[in-house]
């Protein structure tokens, strides 16, 4: 019995060592400014029809060309040489010829008049007459009230926020354990007892990254095996663990460790077994859907123990097909073969335990585990047979993180 149950319970350690987890996300800011332009509008300027300013009551040639010659004056422009002429008229056309160049295809022809002096016939028909006046202080909006113009708070930047460090990592956890066992076999003899028995234990595990693909597994348990109607088999059981596990993909990993295991019987605190044994395993997760998943581990272990009628070879193969019902409902459906071949006496054990399970988890930091099944095998021993009906139920709860 001692052997089924150590069995059953590496492997519900195995897979608490192994179990995944899944991790969190990052946002990122980003600042954006943006920059408008709009083009200029156009001028444009009207061509006027005019010519130079005519002046009246002129008596000779000489009079209107030096009024002529004023107001060109007046618009910096100089002439080398004017030749008189008998009328005003005249003397503009002359000039027109002399200062002619070719009209502007958009502007047109532009001419030089006299600003001073416009008569009521000189305002504009289109804009009329434009007066400058002062603007007068209006009174407050009712509604909106007195609008401020202030200088605008500097906005915090990237750089001035505080940005808290990151949480330091967690290397490991408090677990604790509680669980019930019932089997109609509960010692793996030839003729079998029914009964069952309590376990209860607390776990210390760490596992430290040692490279992006590489994590040190350590472990320290100790559990209390109590049976309900035979007490005097009570024993008390201490393991120690330690190994490295390798990612080859992401599905893919192994590991090498260290396993040592003491058992001591509860009344006088004797120990009668004590086994250190090197373990190997190689496991593999494939997902075959989003909610299914299929897995599958080899594991060789080589013990050596003291009685040495305990040491010992064993060769196990275990597939896993889970499926989440929900986002805390798990059930799946295992299938474990073990054989293990004694190194110090003439035995050879096997069996092949067929079980389903159902995992829900109560909390972030808890879960129910309850397994039923069957377990067919024997043993080159006389006394032993593996054959029986089992039911387990089992609570664990994180203590805490470190």
């Amino acid at each position: 019995m001692v052997h089924s149950q150590n069995q059953l319970a590496g492997k519900q350690d195995d897979r608490l060592l192994t179990e995944n987890q899944n991790p969190p996300a990052k946002t990122k800011s980003e600042y954006i400014t943006e920059f408008s332009s709009s083009s200029a509008g156009a001028l444009t300027l009207k061509p006027t029809s005019e010519f130079l300013p005519q002046r009246q009551n002129h008596s000779d040639s000489s009079t209107a060309t030096s009024c002529l010659v004023s107001d060109l004056d007046e618009q910096r422009y100089t002439f080398n040489s004017i030749s008189p002429t008998p009328h005003p008229r005249q003397i503009a056309q002359n000039l027109d010829q002399q200062l002619s160049v070719p009209a502007d295809g958009e502007l047109g022809e532009l001419r030089l008049r006299e600003l001073e002096g416009r008569s009521q016939s000189d305002i504009d028909a289109e804009l009329g007459r434009l007066r400058i006046r002062e603007i007068k202080r209006r009174s407050p909006d009712p509604e909106l009230g007195i609008l401020r113009v202030r200088e605008l708070e500097r906005q915090p930047t990237l750089a001035d926020t505080v940005i808290p460090p990151p949480p330091s990592p967690r290397f490991g956890s408090l677990l604790a354990q509680i669980g019930y066992f019932q089997t109609n076999n509960i010692f793996s003899a030839v003729d079998p007892i029914q009964g069952g028995l309590l376990s209860s234990g607390i776990t210390l595990i760490t596992t430290p990254k040692l490279g992006e693909n590489t994590d040190l597994i350590a472990a320290i348990d100790g559990s209390l095996i109590r049976y309900i109607e035979q007490s005097e088999s009570n024993y008390n059981q201490l393991r120690f663990r330690a190994g490295i596990r390798q990612r080859f993909s992401p599905q893919m990993f192994g590991e090498v460790g260290w396993i040592n295991q003491q058992l001591f019987r509860s009344e006088s605190g004797d120990r009668f077994l004590d086994e250190n044994a090197l373990r190997f395993v190689l496991r593999r997760r494939d997902r075959l859907t989003d909610r299914l998943r299929l897995d599958s581990l080899y594991e060789l272990r080589i013990s050596d123990a003291e009685p040495e009628t305990r040491s010992r070879i064993i060769n196990s193969l275990l597939v896993s097909l889970s499926y989440n019902l929900q986002n805390n409902l798990l059930v799946g459906l295992d299938y474990q073969f073990a054989r293990s071949d004694f190194t110090q006496r003439d035995r050879e054990d096997q069996f092949h335990r067929l079980l389903g399970r159902l995992t829900y988890a109560a909390s972030r930091s808890s879960q129910f585990n309850l397994q039923a099944g069957v377990t067919l095998g024997g043993s080159s021993a006389p006394n032993i047979n593996f054959d029986n009906l089992f039911l387990s139920v089992t609570y664990t709860v994180e203590l805490g993180r470190f």
